[in-house]
């Protein structure tokens, strides 16, 4: 593979999608579908012979110039998921790209520091079932790790969404573990109170299964 049509439709989506950020959830939902399933088909795709520094090129500065305006915003649920996924994807092309970009681009360092140098982008954790269930937790992770004075209820919540739809195979202590042991993110125990509680954190969820279809 040189650069094949997926790549350019890729390109174009994340190009569209920076210039639609004032558009609603709704209406952003078909286009955030769209860069989902292209971004499953790179996950296949770039493993094979590719010309990283023309993907490189194509895609990161447009997923730059997004994840600045969410950096600098208030994102919508559907644009941090796609925040979610645009940093997946810039991290997959640097992880498959290293030689070109470890000499090419210094900000490798700093983004292996904050992805992690050894986390593969295909590598589902222990205790989760599927990578479509890791995704849609690292949505919910990425929404909720900032809101310290709510750790449990959000966090009890994603345990029994994700248990709920057989997203994990862990019990609530092995999921504290993960989340303390990874994440830094400590509460005292998974509260059934919170296992279907909260409008927001119904909707943002299904969004999330929706987007990671």
């Amino acid at each position: 593979m040189i650069i094949n049509h997926n790549i350019i439709e890729f390109a174009n989506c994340i190009k569209g999608l920076n210039i639609s950020t004032e558009m609603s959830d709704k209406e952003i939902l078909p286009l955030a579908i769209s860069i989902e399933q292209l971004y499953s088909k790179l996950t296949r795709e770039i493993t094979n012979e590719v010309d990283f520094v023309a993907v490189y090129n194509l895609l990161v500065p447009p997923i730059n110039k997004f994840l600045d305006w969410c950096y600098k915003n208030k994102p919508t649920e559907v644009q941090s998921i796609l925040k979610n996924t645009l940093q997946l994807t810039k991290a997959l092309i640097i992880e498959t790209a290293q030689p070109y970009v470890y000499k090419k681009e210094q900000e490798l360092e700093d983004l292996h520091k904050k992805f992690g140098a050894s986390e593969l982008i295909n590598q589902i954790p222990k205790g989760f079932n599927s990578l479509r269930g890791y995704k849609i937790f690292k949505s919910m992770l990425s929404r909720y790790k900032d809101e310290t004075e709510i750790t449990m209820a959000n966090f009890s919540f994603v345990y029994y969404s994700l248990d709920k739809d057989g997203f994990i195979n862990m019990n609530g202590v092995g999921f504290r573990a993960f989340l303390a042991d990874n994440y830094n993110i400590h509460f005292d125990r998974i509260n059934s109170r919170y296992k279907e509680n909260g409008n927001d954190r119904i909707h943002f969820y299904n969004n999330a299964k929706e987007i990671y279809k």
